[in-house]
C-alpha cells in the first residue's frame, strides 16, 4: 500500500490522486500544512466526512494538532481568520442535471471574478468554495434549498437533489477518502492549498438568491421537484363559505356518487404508479396526489401550474367535479348534479324558490352582475393601455377594449372568469367564440363568398390574461347545448392542434365544422419539421382555411378510406408566449402564409393584477341572449353598398399597400376585416355589415397588426439564419447603441443568445471580438467596448 493509499492529503502532496496536478512534496504534508495555516481547518473522522473534536467551529486546528485523516474546511466568521470562507454544495446524483447547474454556475462565477475552485468527492456531486463579506454573517441553511426528487416522488436518501449553502456551523472536506467510493476527494481549477481564502470568488447574499433560482429552475426542466406527497398531505381541506343546507344535501349526495379517480380518468388524466399527470402538464411529471383523510373521505391535491385543481388546498370529490365538469361554476354544479341525483327533490326545490323570489328578482340580479362586469372592465381600461405602451408596443385598439353590442356583453362575461383579468383578452376571446358559432351555417356575399373561420393566437407570458381563456368556449357552448337550440348548429371543439393531416380528416368527416382550442401553439408549431406528419397537418389547416365554401380531400391512403367534406370549417384559438414563437418562425413558412392566416394578440410584458374573488362563471341571459339568436341564423350575412364602398376606401389606402409590403403578417388584413365586420354586424342581430360595422372592423384588424408587427420587429423573427448568428446580429445592434458592455448582460440583449449552450455563447462573444464589434477591455475577462457606438 503505498503513501498516498493510505493519507488523501499525503496523495494530494505527490499527485497520485486521479484528477489532481500538484507539484511534487517530501515526505511531509505540506498541502494540509499550507492549507491549516490559510484556512480555518478541523480534523475529519477517518471513513467519514464529520468533524472529530469538540468545539471545532470555534477552535480551528494548528498544523501540529492536526491528526493525519482528512481535513475541513470550518465556514463562516472565525477568530482569528479576516475572511469568511463558504461552500455551495450541489448535491446532484443525476448526471444531466448536474452538468447543466455546473455549466451555468462556471460562467456566472467567471463573470463575477475569483478564482472558482470545484471538488469532487462522488461525482457527479460538487462543491465550490466562496467568500462572504455580505453584512450579517451568512446562517446555517440560509439559501439551502428544499430537498428534490425525481418526479417529485420521494425516493432513498441516495436520491435526494439539493443545494446546501454551508454557513455558519457547517464545514466541508478539503482532502479526504470518500467513505462511500472508497477514493480521495479530487480538485479542479486548482488546489484550494495553493491559494489564499481572499482569493475565492465573492457572493453576496443577492448573487447566493440568484444561484438558487437557477438551480431550481434548472432541476424543474430535469423533472426534479419537491416530495408532492408530503406537501399533499400538509395543504388544508378547500372551504366553502356560505352553503345553504339545501346545496349541502347536493354535496354529499356527489361526494357519496362519485370517485376521485373515475373523474381525472375521464378527464383526460393519466395514472402512474400511485399518482396521476394533468393532460395539460408540460413537465411531464405526475403530479397529482390522491389523498384519503383523517375522516375517510377521498381529497386530491395538484401540483400542476396548468391544472384547474390547483388551487392550494386538498380538494373532495365535489370540488373536482366543480372544476373539471363544470369549469369552476359552483352554482351551476349544484344545480346540475341535482338533477341527476335527486330530480324529485330539485324539482321541489325549484318550485319553492320561484314561489319565494319570482322571476323577476333574478332577472335584476342578473342585470346587476353585468353592470358590475361593465364597471370593472372598464376600470382596468386605463391599467392595461399604460401597460401596454410600457413595452414599446402601439397601445391596444380602442374598439378591442370596448367591443359593441353582445360582443361587449359576452366581453363581459369573459373578463368574469379571468383569475388575470385583462379586457383586451377578453375582447379577443369574445371575438374568436363568436367566429366559432358563426362560422357552421353562416358565409359573407363578398367576392365568391367568404366563410366566418378564422385562426386567433394569443402571445403573452404567465399572468398576460391568457389564462383560462379557452373555458369560456366550452362555458358558452354547454350552456347553448342545454337550451332549445339544435345541437347540430354547434361545432364540435377539439382541445389540441393536430397531430397529422389524416387525424385531422376524420374529424371533419365527422363535423364539417371544428374549433380547435390549442395551448403553447409555438411548442406545436416547433414540430412542423420538412415532411412531418404535424408539417402536413400545418398545411392542410392552411388549404382548409381558403376552402370554407368547397371540398377537401387528404390524399390517397393505402390502408384507411377518406370521405370528401364539403364546405370545412375551422376555428382555431391559440396561445403562445411571444418568445416561443419568434424562436420557432421560419422564412419558408412565412413564404407559404402560415402567420398571414392568424389575427395576433400579443399583451403586455407587465401582467395584470391577480383576482382571488368576483368571478362569475354562469353567463346571464343578458349575454346569451344574442348567441341564441347567432346559432338559430342560417344563409348568407350581405354587405350593404354603404359598406362595400368604405371597405374599398379602407383597403386601397391601408391595407392593400401592408399587403405588399409585409405579405408574411399583412397578407389577409381586408379579408378578415370583412369577417370581424360580420361579426359586429351579428352581435347587434343582424345579417347586413353596415358602413360603422366596417370601420369598427379596419380598426380593429389593422390595430392589431401594427402591435403585432411591433412585437416582432427587430427580432429578426422570419429568418433561416443559425441562431448564433441571430444573436451574433442582435448583440451588434446593441453594440450600436452603447458604449460599454458586460458578458452578464448579453443575455438580456438578445434571445438568441439566451438559447446557445455556454459553449456556443463563448463562441459568439469570440466571433464579435474577431470581427472588430467590441474589444475586451483591459483587466477584464467580463467588460467589453463597442467599436460600433458612434456617440
Amino acid at each position: 500500500m503505498t503513501s498516498a493509499q493510505k493519507n488523501p492529503v499525503v496523495a494530494a502532496t505527490t499527485g497520485e490522486a486521479q484528477g489532481i496536478n500538484s507539484p511534487q512534496q517530501d515526505s511531509t504534508p505540506a498541502a494540509a500544512k499550507r492549507l491549516i495555516e490559510a484556512f480555518p481547518c478541523c480534523n475529519i473522522k477517518p471513513g467519514s466526512k464529520r468533524p472529530s473534536g469538540n468545539a471545532w467551529q470555534e477552535n480551528p486546528i494548528t498544523p501540529e494538532q492536526w491528526a493525519g485523516a482528512g481535513v475541513g474546511v470550518v465556514c463562516g466568521p472565525v477568530e482569528g481568520f479576516t475572511t469568511a470562507v463558504h461552500g455551495l454544495d450541489a448535491d446532484i446524483p443525476h448526471p444531466e442535471a448536474a452538468a447543466a447547474f455546473k455549466a451555468w454556475l462556471d460562467q456566472y462565477l467567471a463573470e463575477l471574478g475569483g478564482m472558482p475552485l470545484e471538488r469532487v468527492g462522488k461525482a457527479p456531486k460538487f462543491l465550490v468554495p466562496f467568500r462572504f463579506d455580505d453584512g450579517e454573517p451568512l446562517a446555517k441553511g440560509e439559501f439551502t434549498s428544499k430537498a428534490l426528487w425525481k418526479d417529485g416522488i420521494k425516493g432513498d436518501n441516495a436520491d435526494k437533489v439539493q443545494l446546501e449553502v454551508l454557513g455558519a456551523g457547517n464545514q466541508f472536506v478539503a482532502y479526504a477518502t470518500h467513505p462511500d467510493t472508497g477514493k480521495p476527494y479530487e480538485w479542479s481549477g486548482g488546489q484550494i492549498h495553493d491559494i489564499e481564502p481572499h482569493e475565492l470568488p465573492a457572493l453576496s447574499r443577492d448573487n447566493l438568491a440568484a444561484i438558487k433560482a437557477e438551480f431550481l429552475r434548472i432541476m424543474a426542466e430535469h423533472g426534479l421537484a419537491e416530495d408532492t406527497l408530503a406537501v399533499a398531505k400538509a395543504a388544508p381541506a378547500k372551504p366553502r363559505a356560505n352553503v345553504s343546507a339545501n346545496d349541502g344535501g347536493i354535496i354529499e349526495k356527489v361526494v357519496e356518487a362519485y370517485r376521485i379517480g373515475d373523474i381525472l380518468s375521464g378527464a383526460g388524466y393519466t395514472k402512474t404508479g400511485t399518482r396521476w399527470r394533468c393532460p395539460d402538464s408540460s413537465s411531464g411529471i405526475p403530479g397529482v396526489v390522491l389523498l384519503t383523510g383523517d375522516d375517510g373521505k377521498e381529497r386530491v391535491y395538484s401540483h400542476h401550474g396548468s391544472d384547474a385543481l390547483a388551487n392550494g388546498y386538498a380538494n373532495d370529490v365535489f370540488d373536482v367535479v366543480v372544476a373539471l365538469e363544470y369549469g369552476g361554476a359552483f352554482s351551476q354544479a349544484v344545480r346540475a348534479e341535482a338533477n341527476k341525483l335527486d330530480p324529485e327533490g330539485q324539482r321541489q326545490r325549484q318550485q319553492e324558490y320561484m314561489a319565494a323570489n319570482g322571476a323577476e328578482r333574478k332577472k335584476l340580479e342578473r342585470d346587476a352582475a353585468s353592470a358590475d362586469a361593465k364597471a370593472g372592465r372598464k376600470a382596468a381600461d386605463d391599467a392595461e393601455q399604460e401597460a401596454a405602451t410600457s413595452d414599446d408596443l402601439p397601445p391596444f385598439p380602442d374598439d378591442l377594449i370596448a367591443l359593441p353590442h353582445g360582443l361587449g356583453e359576452l366581453q363581459n362575461y369573459v373578463y368574469g372568469t379571468m383569475i388575470y383579468p385583462s379586457p383586451a383578452a377578453a375582447g379577443f376571446t369574445a371575438l374568436a367564440i363568436y367566429t366559432s358559432l358563426a362560422q357552421s351555417h353562416l358565409t359573407i356575399n363578398s367576392m365568391g363568398g367568404l366563410g366566418f373561420n378564422e385562426q386567433y393566437m394569443m402571445l403573452g407570458g404567465t399572468g398576460s390574461g391568457k389564462e383560462g381563456t379557452r373555458k369560456p368556449f366550452r362555458y358558452i357552448h354547454e350552456r347553448l347545448k342545454r337550451q332549445v337550440f339544435n345541437a347540430g348548429a354547434l361545432p364540435q371543439i377539439l382541445r389540441s392542434a393536430p397531430s397529422s393531416k389524416q387525424g385531422l380528416h376524420k374529424h371533419l368527416e365527422d363535423d364539417n365544422s371544428l374549433v380547435m382550442l390549442s395551448d403553447e401553439f409555438g411548442e406545436w408549431l416547433c414540430t412542423t419539421e420538412s415532411g412531418s406528419p404535424t408539417q402536413q397537418a400545418l398545411g392542410y389547416l392552411m388549404e382548409i382555411y381558403s376552402s370554407a365554401l368547397e371540398t377537401v380531400h387528404p390524399g390517397g391512403a393505402v390502408m384507411n378510406r377518406y370521405a370528401p367534406v364539403k364546405n370545412p370549417r375551422v376555428t382555431l384559438y391559440t396561445t403562445s408566449t411571444a418568445e416561443r414563437m419568434i424562436e420557432t418562425m421560419t422564412a419558408s413558412q412565412a413564404d407559404s402564409g402560415s402567420y398571414n392566416r392568424f389575427v395576433y394578440l400579443p399583451m403586455g410584458k407587465t401582467p395584470s393584477e391577480k383576482r382571488y374573488e368576483g368571478f362569475e362563471f354562469e353567463p346571464c341571459q343578458r349575454t346569451m341572449e344574442p348567441l341564441e339568436w347567432l346559432v338559430a341564423q342560417s344563409g348568407t350575412v350581405y354587405i350593404s353598398p354603404e359598406a362595400g364602398e368604405r371597405f374599398k376606401e379602407q383597403d386601397m389606402s391601408v391595407t392593400e399597400p401592408i399587403k405588399h409590403i409585409d405579405p408574411p403578417f399583412g397578407g389577409r388584413l381586408g379579408e378578415q376585416a370583412i369577417k370581424l365586420a360580420g361579426l359586429v354586424a351579428l352581435s347587434d342581430k343582424r345579417t347586413t355589415i353596415s358602413a360603422d360595422d366596417m370601420d369598427t372592423a379596419f380598426a380593429l384588424r389593422v390595430g392589431l397588426y401594427k402591435r403585432t408587427r411591433a412585437l416582432f420587429a427587430g427580432e429578426d423573427a422570419i429568418s433561416d439564419k443559425h441562431i448564433s448568428v441571430k444573436a451574433a446580429d442582435q448583440i451588434r445592434g446593441r453594440l450600436e447603441q452603447k458604449a460599454v458592455l458586460y458578458r452578464s448582460q448579453l443575455p438580456a440583449f438578445s434571445r438568441a443568445y439566451r438559447r446557445l449552450s455556454v459553449a456556443e455563447q463563448n463562441a459568439v462573444v469570440v466571433s464579435l471580438v474577431e470581427d472588430g464589434s467590441m474589444i475586451q477591455a483591459e483587466g477584464s475577462k467580463a467588460r467589453f467596448e463597442s467599436q460600433l457606438f458612434d456617440g
